[in-house]
């Protein structure tokens, strides 16, 4: 499977998703706003389990593919951050549901989506600094670090008993729930996939 292939559907489908938790959020339609919001993880995970999967089971097809699946599972994990940010801006800044911070999580989800997609156009540069030895040695270690922080946001969203919270942050439970999910889950996928992979050598292809 072409990740660039996909990468329109998804941003369609992220759209459609932001579209039905903010009529949800108006609704107050909290079952459907779950559903657009884990339905819409669900799918990046699937994808992202799927191009994993074929870089590991045909390893020679492409030449340094750790390379390549960095680029690819960092765009994956970005669009899970601008997914939240596109739900968070359409319930609480486009819609009537109101929480104060809403905007702030918003933007901030948009600032690390737009950090990381900068990082996928700086990779895909020939003679990029972050092409290095050392750079390759830290991806399963920072991927872990990412996994490990999310979990860590999941474990005290759910402990927090927040997801029963009767106040207007219910929509925002569920970006944080469901993206916390999806960001854990494409990061343990990613440091398996690097971790079986053989190093990169040589050569270039588009991601």
């Amino acid at each position: 499977m072409s990740l660039q292939r996909v990468m329109p559907w998804l941003v369609a489908l992220l759209l459609l998703s932001a579209a039905t938790m903010w009529w949800a959020a108006e609704q107050n339609a909290r079952m459907i706003s779950a559903v657009a919001a884990f339905g819409f993880v669900a799918t990046v995970i699937v994808i992202a389990q799927v191009v994993n999967g074929a870089a590991l089971h045909r390893p020679g097809g492409e030449t340094r593919p750790q390379f390549h699946m960095l680029r690819r599972n960092t765009r994956l994990i970005a669009l899970i951050y601008a997914w939240g940010a596109a739900a968070l801006m359409a319930v609480y800044v486009l819609g009537e549901l109101k929480w104060r911070h809403g905007w702030q999580y918003g933007a901030a989800m948009a600032l690390a989506a737009g950090a990381l997609l900068m990082l996928v156009d700086r990779l895909g540069r020939p003679g990029n600094v972050f092409d290095t030895p050392r750079m390759f040695a830290s991806i399963v270690p920072l991927s872990l670090i990412h996994a490990l922080a999310a979990a860590g946001g999941l474990v005290y969203l759910v402990g927090s008993g927040k997801l029963a919270t009767p106040k207007a942050d219910w929509a925002a439970n569920h970006v944080f729930l469901a993206g916390g999910l999806g960001i854990l889950a494409i990061a343990l996928i990613a440091a398996r996939t690097h971790h079986h992979l053989d190093k990169p050598s040589g050569g270039r292809a588009t991601a």
